[in-house]
């Protein structure tokens, strides 16, 4: 049989988790005029995309979650939900784990945005506070651990304010103790999902994609040979010469190449090689 094992600290923070995000306390749904405006001011918005926005206008618990596989149009998703709450008469604000997370949210969906850190230490310090009149949008939330996770939506909630967690469950995970996004997105009474790949032209990339994120890495890589993006070599002295042709050949042809490795040995020869070229 076997045993876990962990903190009380640690059980407790996950429990209050658990009560805030499946909280049944109702808040008011925002006007459905509200979220229709928004939608018709994005004509290029996906059926996923719109209903999405439609569907978080009209939640009525103070947490909601938005899944968004890569491909999926998640920012322009929350660029619309933004307006939408706006015209509500709602302040929107965003906070990500990371500063890059942050940036791209405030850029592509025009939220001004943080790091989860950052927010809460200005939380703490009195710079800012939780607002009742404000909707939070966490995004990456996967990625956020979940001490940090549980003290901003808490705090948010408990100050009469909404959260929006966004993110993959099935992405990048937690560095920390984690599986708080995991468990909004399987326990929550308010998940929306966008359902659509964007990004990817071709019908086999987004199913091999598809089979990546459902955890089938054998199908996703069988899929990418057998039309020609895996190169295989005989050695690995044969693989870092062939990445370094491909890489001079994109360079001569004004395009911008960048070789990845798993290992400071494996970068050092390819670097190694790419100026003895």
């Amino acid at each position: 049989q076997t045993q876990t094992w962990t903190s009380r600290e640690l059980a407790e923070t996950e429990q209050c988790f658990i009560a805030t995000v499946t909280e049944a306390n109702a808040v008011a749904a925002i006007p459905i005029a509200c979220a229709s405006a928004a939608i018709a001011d994005r004509p290029t918005l996906g059926d996923d995309q719109a209903a999405a926005i439609a569907s978080i206008a009209s939640t009525v618990t103070p947490v909601g979650v938005l899944v968004g596989p890569a491909g999926t149009g998640k920012t322009f998703t929350l660029d619309g939900v933004r307006a939408a709450f706006e015209r509500a008469g709602f302040d929107v604000i965003g906070a990500a784990p990371s500063a890059r997370a942050a940036i791209e949210l405030e850029a592509g969906a025009s939220i001004p945005s943080r790091t989860l850190q950052s927010l809460i230490h200005r939380w703490d310090t009195g710079h800012e506070r939780p607002g009742g009149d404000t909707l939070l949008v966490i995004d990456e939330a996967g990625m956020a651990d979940i001490r940090t996770l549980e003290h901003a939506v808490s705090r948010q909630v408990t100050a009469g304010g909404r959260v929006l967690l966004v993110g993959d469950q099935h992405q990048l995970p937690e560095v920390g103790a984690g599986g708080g996004f995991a468990y909004a997105a399987t326990h929550s009474s308010s998940v929306t999902e966008l359902h659509i790949n964007r990004r990817q032209r071709d019908a086999w990339e987004r199913d091999a994609l598809a089979h990546l994120r459902n955890g089938d890495v054998a199908a996703a890589v069988s899929a990418y040979a057998g039309h020609d993006r895996v190169i295989v070599t005989d050695t690995n002295d044969d693989m870092v010469g062939t990445a370094v042709d491909h890489y001079l050949a994109a360079r001569a042809i004004g395009q911008r190449p960048v070789l990845l490795a798993g290992t400071n040995d494996l970068v050092d020869r390819l670097n190694v090689a790419v100026l003895d070229r």
